[in-house]
Protein backbone atom coordinates (compact mmCIF):
# COMPACT_ATOMS: atom_id res chain seq x y z
CA UNK A 1 0.00 0.00 0.00
CA UNK A 2 2.43 2.95 0.76
CA UNK A 3 4.51 1.80 -2.56
CA UNK A 4 1.48 2.40 -4.03
CA UNK A 5 1.25 5.71 -2.25
CA UNK A 6 4.60 6.74 -2.75
CA UNK A 7 4.47 5.74 -6.48
CA UNK A 8 0.94 7.89 -6.69
CA UNK A 9 3.03 10.86 -5.14
CA UNK A 10 6.41 10.35 -7.62
CA UNK A 11 3.88 10.32 -10.75
CA UNK A 12 2.38 13.27 -10.05
CA UNK A 13 5.26 15.38 -8.73
CA UNK A 14 6.55 14.60 -12.72
CA UNK A 15 3.48 15.71 -13.72
CA UNK A 16 3.93 19.12 -12.32
CA UNK A 17 7.21 19.85 -11.61
CA UNK A 18 8.97 18.23 -14.85
CA UNK A 19 11.63 19.92 -16.40
CA UNK A 20 11.05 18.55 -19.75
CA UNK A 21 9.94 20.63 -22.73
CA UNK A 22 7.91 20.42 -25.20
CA UNK A 23 6.63 16.58 -26.65
CA UNK A 24 8.79 14.49 -24.13
CA UNK A 25 7.01 16.41 -21.73
CA UNK A 26 3.62 15.46 -22.66
CA UNK A 27 4.56 12.58 -23.50
CA UNK A 28 5.72 11.70 -19.58
CA UNK A 29 3.12 13.21 -18.56
CA UNK A 30 0.59 10.93 -20.35
CA UNK A 31 2.37 7.89 -19.87
CA UNK A 32 2.62 8.66 -15.96
CA UNK A 33 -1.22 9.24 -16.07
CA UNK A 34 -1.90 6.13 -17.60
CA UNK A 35 0.30 4.24 -14.69
CA UNK A 36 -1.40 6.07 -12.14
CA UNK A 37 -4.79 5.44 -13.77
CA UNK A 38 -3.98 1.80 -14.66
CA UNK A 39 -3.43 1.59 -10.62
CA UNK A 40 -6.15 2.40 -9.68
CA UNK A 41 -7.87 -0.16 -11.91
CA UNK A 42 -5.33 -2.77 -10.64
CA UNK A 43 -7.19 -2.02 -7.23
CA UNK A 44 -10.45 -1.18 -8.25
CA UNK A 45 -10.88 -4.36 -11.05
CA UNK A 46 -9.94 -7.11 -8.78
CA UNK A 47 -6.22 -7.64 -10.77
CA UNK A 48 -4.34 -6.97 -7.29
CA UNK A 49 -6.74 -10.46 -5.95
CA UNK A 50 -4.49 -12.96 -8.35
CA UNK A 51 -1.38 -10.37 -9.19
CA UNK A 52 1.15 -8.72 -7.23
CA UNK A 53 4.20 -6.13 -8.25
CA UNK A 54 6.87 -8.35 -7.43
CA UNK A 55 5.98 -11.67 -6.16
CA UNK A 56 3.48 -14.24 -7.64
CA UNK A 57 0.03 -14.97 -5.46
CA UNK A 58 -2.30 -16.73 -7.76
CA UNK A 59 -1.51 -15.21 -10.82
CA UNK A 60 1.87 -14.15 -12.27
CA UNK A 61 3.99 -10.54 -10.78
CA UNK A 62 3.76 -7.89 -13.04
CA UNK A 63 7.39 -7.76 -13.10
CA UNK A 64 7.10 -11.33 -14.10
CA UNK A 65 4.19 -10.15 -17.09
CA UNK A 66 6.26 -6.83 -17.60
CA UNK A 67 9.42 -8.81 -18.53
CA UNK A 68 7.42 -11.37 -20.81
CA UNK A 69 6.16 -9.24 -22.84
CA UNK A 70 9.79 -7.18 -22.57
CA UNK A 71 8.17 -3.70 -21.55
CA UNK A 72 5.49 -3.84 -24.71
CA UNK A 73 2.14 -2.32 -23.97
CA UNK A 74 0.91 -3.21 -27.35
CA UNK A 75 1.83 -6.77 -27.02
CA UNK A 76 -0.26 -6.77 -23.39
CA UNK A 77 -2.72 -5.01 -24.86
CA UNK A 78 -3.57 -7.45 -27.72
CA UNK A 79 -3.54 -10.60 -25.19
CA UNK A 80 -6.60 -7.89 -23.28
CA UNK A 81 -7.85 -8.24 -25.99
CA UNK A 82 -7.86 -11.17 -26.34
CA UNK A 83 -6.02 -11.04 -30.28
CA UNK A 84 -2.89 -13.16 -28.56
CA UNK A 85 -2.43 -16.30 -26.41
CA UNK A 86 -0.53 -15.92 -23.04
CA UNK A 87 3.10 -15.79 -22.97
CA UNK A 88 3.51 -16.36 -19.36
CA UNK A 89 2.23 -19.28 -17.51
CA UNK A 90 0.10 -20.79 -20.50
CA UNK A 91 -1.03 -23.44 -18.54
CA UNK A 92 -2.57 -21.20 -15.51
CA UNK A 93 -4.41 -19.34 -18.81
CA UNK A 94 -7.73 -21.18 -17.73
CA UNK A 95 -7.91 -19.07 -14.71
CA UNK A 96 -7.75 -15.90 -16.28
CA UNK A 97 -10.60 -17.09 -18.91
CA UNK A 98 -13.29 -15.78 -16.90
CA UNK A 99 -11.15 -12.50 -16.34
CA UNK A 100 -10.46 -11.95 -20.07
CA UNK A 101 -14.20 -11.24 -20.39
CA UNK A 102 -14.28 -8.01 -17.81
CA UNK A 103 -11.24 -6.70 -19.80
CA UNK A 104 -13.05 -6.80 -23.14
CA UNK A 105 -15.89 -4.43 -20.98
CA UNK A 106 -13.51 -1.60 -19.89
CA UNK A 107 -13.44 1.53 -21.85
CA UNK A 108 -10.31 0.80 -24.58
CA UNK A 109 -8.33 3.79 -22.60
CA UNK A 110 -8.64 2.00 -19.15
CA UNK A 111 -7.23 -1.37 -20.13
CA UNK A 112 -4.51 0.73 -22.44
CA UNK A 113 -3.76 2.42 -18.70
CA UNK A 114 -3.87 -0.77 -16.90
CA UNK A 115 -1.24 -2.58 -19.61
CA UNK A 116 0.78 0.61 -18.94
CA UNK A 117 1.17 0.13 -15.03
CA UNK A 118 1.33 -3.54 -15.90
CA UNK A 119 5.04 -2.56 -18.41
CA UNK A 120 6.10 0.28 -15.61
CA UNK A 121 7.49 -2.93 -14.14
CA UNK A 122 9.69 -3.96 -16.86
CA UNK A 123 13.34 -4.15 -15.55
CA UNK A 124 15.99 -4.24 -18.86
Amino acid sequence: MKNNYLFTILALNILLFSSFKGEEKVKLNKVAMQEVKGNELFKTKGCALCHSPEKTIVGPSLTEIANAYKGDVNKVLDFMNGKSDPIVKKEEFKYMKPVLGQLKKMKPEERKALATYYMSFFKK
